[in-house]
């Protein structure tokens, strides 16, 4: 080996890929909302959460109902989906009992 890792982040990651069509830009445009703060908004009520305005309800279900296509993608142990508050508690916990591999970077060992 002529490399070392000088930086690991382990723990779990858990989350959706997605495309909207170009309607579903639009719409969400004409909202007056990004695609990053609808995307936020839809996973925060795939996974049981609650947002108090009209405005994100709408934009997150604009943005559910516009995607061209999704898949979720998963490291580690998934949440629970529309779990409560303690059980997604429970998930944090137990990723922190079993973390895996998330991230690395690697050095030459030259740089020593």
């Amino acid at each position: 080996g002529t490399q070392y890792a000088p930086e690991v982040a382990l723990g779990a990651r858990y989350g959706q890929v997605s495309y909207l069509t170009e309607e579903g830009v639009a719409e969400l445009d004409s909202m007056g909302v990004t695609v990053k703060t609808a995307a936020s908004w839809a996973g925060t009520f795939t996974l049981g959460g609650k947002v108090d305005t009209d405005v994100a309800r709408n934009a997150s279900r604009a943005y559910t109902d516009m995607q061209a296509s999704a898949h979720w993608v998963s490291i580690g142990d998934s949440p629970p989906r529309g779990g409560t508050e303690s059980e997604l508690q429970a998930w944090a916990g137990a990723t922190q009992k079993r973390p895996l591999l998330v991230r690395y970077t690697l050095a030459s060992i030259c740089a020593l």
